[in-house]
């Protein structure tokens, strides 16, 4: 699962396995390590029942989505790309998230590994960066 963060806006990217893992298990988790004697930081993406919208919170250096359980049946399988939602902070600010399949690149990326990642819906169209 990658995360990208751009101010106040998380996007979560997910890979075949992970999307399916999220269905069965109820959650992904992932970390990015910073040392010996630093804090990891950890981003946690949960499917919860009851819930009607992505939940986002900020506790002990985990990053808590919560996307409705709902939503997460038969995604893998389907043509839905994503999920987001803006949620408002107070004082005119919001936090937007997005959840999405990571879909294969249109060009070759050297180190990466995209062999998990889902089928680009554009490869063999005529796409202008192919």
């Amino acid at each position: 699962m990658k995360l990208r963060i751009l101010g106040n806006s998380l996007r979560l990217r997910l890979s075949q396995k992970e999307v399916r893992a999220l269905e069965e298990k109820g959650f992904v988790k992932q970390k990015a390590e910073f040392g010996f004697d630093s804090k990891d930081l950890k981003y946690t993406l949960k499917a919860t029942l009851g819930s009607h919208d992505l939940q986002a919170t900020f506790m002990d250096h985990e990053i808590l989505i919560e996307i409705p359980e709902a939503w997460v049946r038969g995604w893998e399988v389907d043509d839905r790309v994503g999920f987001n939602t803006e949620l408002t902070l107070g004082n005119g600010r919001n936090l937007k998230i997005v959840v999405e399949k990571d879909f294969k690149c249109l060009t070759v990326r050297p180190g990466e590994d995209e062999s998990d990642n889902f089928p680009n819906p554009l490869e063999g169209k005529g796409h202008p960066h192919q």
